[in-house]
């Protein structure tokens, strides 16, 4: 995904940047808001990633089960919050769509996030959920559904970065 942060079309150097991706064979998108399109992904992978996670359960068993998924829902309206509160405009329908992509999904999906917590090794928890906590905090916006995911991982996570060795009941 290549764009202006400014929310303006291409300059001539992201144009020529974008030309010479697309003739070396790299899919280019060039969406006309960048931090939208930014966001809209955002909004997907963190709710995803965290309800697959922590429910340590497939996309398929996520839908199939009413309060998993309206945890699933209330993480994606929790990253849309804080993405408006920063200013982000994104598209009315946001949360109907992301809605529509998750239930899109093959039963069996899973995350390279929840794959990586599931096997032990150092995740996206800090990138992903930590940051919607921490850019919703800088804004005043309580984000309760990630942070009880992010509180359910982090010792997972610790454990996988190995801090948390030789630590008696303290993360």
């Amino acid at each position: 995904m290549l764009g202006e942060l400014g929310g303006s079309a291409l300059s001539v150097n992201g144009r020529t940047l974008a030309d010479a991706l697309r003739a070396s064979g790299v899919v280019v998108e060039t969406p006309p808001d960048v931090q939208a399109a930014l966001w809209e992904k955002l909004v997907f992978i963190a709710s995803v990633s965290g309800v697959g996670a922590v429910a340590r359960s497939t996309v398929g068993e996520v839908r199939n089960c009413p309060q998993a998924h309206q945890l699933l829902r209330q993480l994606i309206e929790e990253v849309v919050t804080v993405a408006r509160a920063r200013g982000v405009r994104l598209s009315d329908d946001v949360v109907a769509r992301t809605v529509a992509l998750v239930e899109s999904m093959p039963e069996s999906g899973r995350t390279s996030m929840q794959r990586d917590i599931a096997d032990a090794r150092p995740s996206e928890l800090e990138q992903i959920i930590g940051a919607v906590i921490r850019l919703g905090d800088q804004r005043g916006i309580r984000t309760p559904a990630m942070e009880y995911i992010y509180a359910s991982l982090l010792p997972q996570e610790m454990k996988a970065r190995g801090v948390l060795q030789g630590l008696a009941g303290s993360c």
